[in-house]
């Protein structure tokens, strides 16, 4: 497995997670955009769906959102190295269980759309576990046996953290709402554009072959 420089690693690893999870509410986005007619408005972290969109618009544009993650991270898989390691953590799977088992996020909009009110937080539980496990036993299996555990805990959790608290609560509330392109805000082309800029750079001192 190549060795990666421990600096260039976390940075490549913010970088890709910002634009995986950007990708993501773009996803929610777009879609709301193909089933309602018009553009809704979106956030760092959430979407609006516009007035007057059919019922069905809900849990679609919100199931769009979870099915882009989980491509990536099963893309993940399917690379070889550590760029599909990272692919996998980046789309944070310890968040998409957590998300379901406190009840909230995409899958439970989704879950009740499904399944209904008293079935949809155990199918969704379940079913997001099922998807969850084979890319994280591939990870464990596939990082150094040196200080695996920690490793493992620790690309679970930093990029959850580094979501939560750095994109979520400070660049969100500091990034301004107005003015907007498609119902999203300028800022955010331009966080993207940024964590893009430093995708490319991390990628080129990490070496990786």
């Amino acid at each position: 497995m190549t060795r990666w420089p421990g600096a260039a690693a976390l940075l490549f690893l913010a970088a890709l997670s910002w634009l995986c999870l950007g990708a993501h509410e773009l996803m929610h986005h777009a879609t709301g955009r193909i089933i309602c007619g018009a553009w809704g408005g979106m956030t760092l972290s959430t979407f609006v769906l516009p007035d007057n969109c059919p019922a069905s618009a809900a849990w679609i544009a919100a199931l769009a959102g979870p099915a882009l993650s989980w491509a990536l991270i099963y893309a993940g898989v399917a690379l070889r190295g550590p760029i599909g390691l990272l692919l996998i953590f980046a789309n944070l799977p310890l968040a998409r269980v957590v998300t379901v088992a406190t009840g909230g996020g995409d899958e439970r909009i989704i879950g009740r759309a499904l399944f209904g009110e008293m079935l949809g937080y155990p199918a969704m539980l379940a079913f997001t576990l099922v998807l969850a496990a084979p890319p994280l036993i591939h990870a464990w299996r596939h990082l150094p046996q040196r200080h695996r555990i920690l490793g493992f805990v620790a690309l679970l959790v930093l990029p959850l953290l580094w979501d939560l608290f750095f994109k979520r609560m400070l660049i969100g509330a500091m990034l301004p709402a107005e003015p907007a392109w498609s119902g999203v805000p300028v800022a955010i082309f331009a966080s993207h554009a940024i964590a893009l800029l430093l995708l490319a750079l991390s990628w080129h001192s990490t070496r990786v072959e």
